[in-house]
Parts: structure tokens; C-alpha cells; sequence
């Protein structure tokens, strides 16, 4: 169908739209028809018995006349549409919708959210070109202009980047000033389906607190704190069990978590009772614990042991060590009859620390 402002070049433009205020105030004319079409704000004004219909005037005082041309280029030119960029969808997606310009609202939702698909961030990325701010920026604006789409892709990677702690594209780009920015739109996403993702996120610390964004990042320090304690220990010594839990351990994962295991192996036995190894590893509290995993009865083919068989229980417990990356060094409470020693573990330093 050929567009209705082809049709009307022989005629006459009946409608004077006002832009800008003040100083800044200009004119333009325009085919009220043609404007109708492309949106219902316009449509709405002309069609009431309302002064904008009757002096033919429509007044735009917060759209100056250069985005005003930039609005209409995109609407009037197939070609100019396919060509929108992020940038510019960033600045036009707002008035587009608050003036109900579906067609402008909906190109404006596709251009940035094929921005923030993961192919078109991993390459950023991966060029060392991605601007986090502008990122949050197109968030923000698809948040405002009533963009859903756009608005959960941001926020599921910016939320995936705050738990992340591999730079420069992680945790630390989330200062202050970016989290007080982030705050709402958490709050936002909290409330509309993302509430796991942002618990998750946020290290369980409430939006709505005018404390969240120091809270945020004193909690990510710490826990980059952390993580680099945890890459400096190449391996943890117990001593003082006066038992086989004596010895060497290396970190491995275990049940998802961190955790230590021999780094020679300790089979023996606790009591009259057969034994697989000792472990050190998170209980169901989160408290650091000394353990004793009994001889499986079950095995996998390949002849080791079915991690659902085996039954872990334990010696000796560190009390309120939950918020520690690693088993603390003293403090370890007996829980078990037989164990009557007194663990005291030694960290061994690996001698530098290198770049993943």
C-alpha cells in the first residue's frame, strides 16, 4: 500500500505541530491524516472536541525539532528504519511511546533487543568494546517506554554480571553510582517475575533499602576478597585429630560447593565402622565440617563410587562459619563420640597467583 504521506503531496499540510517551548519554540506543518495514522495520541487529540482539534494545533513541548525529524525519518523511510541503531532507538524509544507511535515503539523494541541478544554482547565482549553504561541506559529506556522484552534481556545479563567475578566484564563494573541506578530497575524486576534472579544477584540484599548500593558493594569486595584467599591456598594440613583425618587436602568441588578432599587418600576406619575418606566441606547450615564419608556399597561401571551412596557424617564442626570462603584455621567443635582430638588446620600457599 503506498504511504498515506505520498498520496497528500498535492495538498495542502493542515496541521501545525508546536515543538520545544519557549525560546526553543519552532513550527512545522504536517498532513493531520498522516500523523493520525502513525499515532493514536495524535488521532486522539483531533478526533475530541478539544482546542487542538479546532485550531488544528498539536504542541510537543518536550520534543525538540531534531528528534522530531529523527521520529518521522524512521517512520516515513523503510530504508532509514532498517538502519536504526541501538543509540538511536535509545533516544527516540521514549517519546514513541509516550505519544503512541506503535509502529516507531515496536522498531525501537526490536533494534534493542537484538542489542542485547547474548551473540551480539559475547562479541562485544569479546572485542573489549562493550560499554556497561550504555547497557543500563537501554535498560532504563525500555523500562520506561513499557519495553518488556528488552527490558528482561538487559536485565538478565546485567544480573548475570553481578554475580560474575572473571573481569573486566563482572561484579567490579558495579559501583555505587551504577547501583543506585540499578535500584529500581531491581526493584522493578523483582516485582514482575524476575525475583529469584535478583535475590540471587544481589547477594539476598533488599532494593528498597536506601543502603543497598554501599551494601552491594562492600559485599562483592569482600566476597572478590574471597575468592582470591581461596585461589591462594593450594592446599589445607589437618593436624591435631589423633586419628587418619590428619593430612594433606586439595580443593574439588563436591555437591556443587568447595571443598577439600586427601590429597593421598585416608581410607581406614572410624570405630568398628569401614570407611571411604575424610572430607572437609559445608553442612546442611553452611557451617565448615570435618567429615567422615562411609564405604559406598553402591559403584559406578567405571568401578568408582556412587556419589548417592555414599553417606557422609560428621566429626567435627566449625560453629557460625557460614560466611567463610574457607574452613577456619581453629574453633572446631567435636560432634561425633569418637572423635575426641583437636583439629587445627594449616593453609599452604601456592607461590604466586596468575590470570584464568
Amino acid at each position: 500500500m503506498e504511504p498515506v504521506a505520498k498520496k497528500l503531496r498535492c495538498s495542502e499540510a493542515d496541521l501545525k505541530v508546536v515543538l520545544g517551548s519557549g525560546d526553543d519554540e519552532t513550527v512545522q506543518w504536517h498532513h493531520s491524516i498522516y500523523l493520525a495514522c502513525k499515532s493514536k495520541y495524535i488521532d486522539a487529540m483531533l478526533a475530541a472536541p478539544m482546542r487542538e482539534k479546532e485550531e488544528r494545533t498539536i504542541t510537543f513541548p518536550d520534543i525538540d525539532l531534531e528528534t522530531w525529524q529523527k521520529m518521522l525519518k524512521f517512520l516515513d523511510s523503510p530504508l532509514a528504519a532498517r538502519k536504526m541503531s541501538a543509540p538511536d532507538a535509545l533516544e527516540l524509544a521514549v517519546w514513541y511511546d509516550k505519544y503512541e507511535f506503535g509502529q516507531g515503539r515496536e522498531l525501537c523494541e526490536e533494534v534493542i533487543s537484538e542489542f542485547l541478544t547474548e551473540g551480539t554482547l559475547t562479541k562485544l565482549e569479546r572485542d573489549y568494546s562493550l560499554d556497561i553504561d550504555f547497557i543500563i541506559d537501554l535498560v532504563k529506556v525500555a523500562r520506561k517506554a513499557n519495553l518488556n522484552a528488552p527490558f528482561e534481556k538487559g536485565m538478565k545479563y546485567i544480573m548475570g554480571k553481578m554475580r560474575a567475578h572473571i573481569p573486566p566484564y563482572d561484579s567490579g563494573m558495579f559501583n555505587k553510582g551504577r547501583m543506585t541506578t540499578l535500584a529500581p530497575l531491581l526493584r522493578y524486576a523483582r516485582d514482575n517475575g524476575l525475583s529469584i534472579a535478583v535475590r540471587m544477584s544481589t547477594y539476598g540484599l533488599d532494593p528498597d533499602s536506601e543502603y543497598f548500593p554501599d551494601s552491594f558493594v562492600d559485599k562483592d569486595q569482600l566476597l572478590e576478597a574471597q575468592l582470591l584467599l581461596t585461589r591462594c591456598v593450594s592446599r589445607i594440613e589437618i593436624c591435631g585429630t589423633r586419628c587418619d583425618a590428619d593430612g594433606l587436602y586439595e580443593q574439588e568441588e563436591i555437591r556443587g560447593d568447595l571443598s577439600f578432599v586427601p590429597l593421598y587418600g585416608n581410607e581406614s576406619s572410624w570405630g568398628s565402622q569401614a570407611m571411604y575418606r575424610f572430607s572437609i566441606e559445608r553442612n546442611k547450615e553452611r557451617n565448615w565440617a570435618i567429615v567422615r564419608e562411609v564405604e559406598p556399597t553402591e559403584f559406578l561401571e567405571d568401578g568408582g563410587p556412587d556419589p548417592g551412596a555414599i553417606v557422609v557424617r560428621p566429626c567435627w564442626m566449625a560453629p557460625y562459619s557460614s560466611g567463610r570462603m574457607l574452613p577456619p584455621l581453629t574453633g572446631w567443635v567435636s560432634t561425633d563420640p569418637l572423635a575426641r582430638g583437636q583439629p587445627k588446620l594449616n593453609y599452604i600457599l601456592v607461590k604466586s597467583v596468575q590470570g584464568l
